[in-house]
């Protein structure tokens, strides 16, 4: 992932939802990393869609964007983990990051994340930590 990604790439951010942003002159991860959250919150005019949904989904797009390997399904565990940059991913011990990523993706909103699939296990998040470490910096356009 990338700024010059279409919408539809970020995690969370399905193809209904890319249509409404694109409608708003958000078209890449670029614009939505750019643009202010209440903003597009306001002008996309759904009660679901918060400033803080997207926050949420900048933080998700930027973790994608900086760290290698990682997939949407991992941003999106780490961003309701609590886990919002690179730096604080690096910082982390494999056994917090773990217990916090097996306590998100046991809740609803974690299953969903995970689609029918597994969690992570611990390996994995640990990975994550490393990758972490030789994330790249990203520049909102």
């Amino acid at each position: 992932l990338d700024l010059a990604s279409p919408v539809v790439d970020a995690p969370t951010i399905g193809p209904k939802m890319a249509q409404k942003l694109e409608a708003i002159r958000v078209k890449t991860i670029g614009d939505l990393l750019a643009g202010d959250s209440g903003d597009i919150a306001v002008a996309i005019g759904e009660k679901a869609v918060t400033r803080e949904t997207v926050e949420t989904w900048k933080s998700q797009s930027m973790l994608v964007c900086r760290i290698p390997n990682l997939r949407g399904q991992d941003a999106q565990l780490l961003v309701a983990a609590g886990y919002r940059t690179a730096e604080s991913i690096a910082e982390a011990s494999g056994d917090d990051l773990y217990e916090a990523i097996a306590r998100v993706a046991s809740t609803k909103q974690g299953l969903r994340y995970l689609r029918g699939g597994n969690p992570p296990d611990h390996q994995r998040v640990v990975s994550w930590i490393d990758w972490s470490k030789h994330s790249r910096m990203v520049k909102a356009a």
